[in-house]
């Protein structure tokens, strides 16, 4: 039997309560269990929205705090690990610079300079360095592997300033960002003396920018972004960096940026890139960003499915009950 509906009031009653023609099952359409449970459906849904959101929120917030410490942590490992790298290339810089012999075949541009240091030719492929010897007007004596371009070095500032005999207070040493066919090379340059003291020529030691990006890289599980003095990227991937950007770093602040490189986001600490206490261009140290948004993505789901299977238990309890309350009603 269906369940019983109230039929029109008589004409006096509607007249007294100033309805005409109207069914209160017209009002109330639905089935009582549907009237009854609706409240407390859209109860839990709302409770689920704002509990989810608000879950989100907070935990999404610490994710993050804890992704910028990881940031943070990032670039100044990778900034260490640049000044161990630097002062490992200097003391290698000061050991070729001092070989017996050199500033007599650099004086008379020998040509079998190369038998100096042919020892050295393999130690440099297996470290992924290149040796570079000039002249007085930085003209390629000696390159180690052999270069066919014959690049000049006279025209880079601070190889022009050691070939000057220029010391800087920090000695009479350089370093210099040079691109080369090959790509951007970092050199720490000295200067080749004679018997008089007399700077004739000198000695350059070269890492690609590339190379050092990726030993470092490897080391502290970030990955490394180079940039020029004018923030042009040394690297064919990302962007270069706006004026607001590079005004805004200094030795005591970094800043961060979203860069997109080979498919992939990372938010990039930018700090100042200095070696020998001078700032030849900007450093950034970056870190994929893509897991942070999909464990912001994963969390959502997992949040709200504990809701949805917290409601379910006592949605269910409150819908058998009713079916047990409205039962006898249904069957008279």
């Amino acid at each position: 039997m269906s369940e019983p509906r109230v039929q029109w009031f008589s004409s006096a009653a509607r007249r007294n309560a100033g309805l005409t023609g109207l069914r209160l099952d017209a009002a109330w359409p639905w089935p009582l269990r549907q009237q009854i449970i609706a409240p407390f459906l859209l109860l839990l849904v709302l409770i689920a929205v704002v509990g989810v959101a608000a879950l989100t929120y907070q935990a999404t917030g610490a994710g993050l705090a804890g992704f910028d410490q990881d940031l943070v942590r990032a670039s100044v490992q990778s900034n260490d690990a640049l000044a161990t790298l630097e002062a490992g290339r200097l003391n290698d810089l000061r050991a070729l610079a001092a070989r017996p012999g050199l500033s007599i075949a650099v004086e008379a541009g020998d040509p079998e300079l190369s038998a100096l240091f042919a020892d050295d030719a393999k130690l440099a492929l297996e470290a992924h360095v290149v040796i570079r010897i000039v002249d007085g007007n930085g003209k390629r004596l000696l390159s180690i592997p052999k270069e066919k371009t014959a690049t000049t070095y006279g025209g880079v500032p601070a190889i022009k300033r050691v070939l000057a005999g220029t010391n800087d207070g920090r000695g009479d040493k350089g370093v210099a960002v040079v691109t080369e066919n090959s790509g951007p090379y970092v050199y720490w340059a000295a200067p080749v003396r004679d018997t008089s003291h007399r700077v004739i020529g000198a000695m350059l030691l070269g890492v690609c920018v590339s190379d050092i990006a990726a030993e470092i890289g490897r080391a502290h599980a970030g990955r490394l972004f180079f940039y020029g003095p004018t923030g042009q990227p040394l690297d064919s991937s990302g962007g270069g960096l706006s004026p607001d950007i590079r005004q805004s770093v200094s030795p005591d602040q970094l800043m961060r940026v979203s860069v997109t490189a080979n498919g992939h986001t990372y938010a990039v600490a930018v700090t100042d890139w200095t070696m020998r206490g001078e700032r030849v261009g900007y450093l950034g140290v970056g870190l994929p960003a893509d897991g942070a948004v999909d464990n912001v993505f994963k969390l959502r789901v997992v949040l709200v499915s504990v809701f949805v299977g917290t409601a379910l238990y006592p949605l269910l309890g409150i819908w058998f009950g009713l079916v047990l309350f409205t039962h006898p009603i249904r069957s008279t």
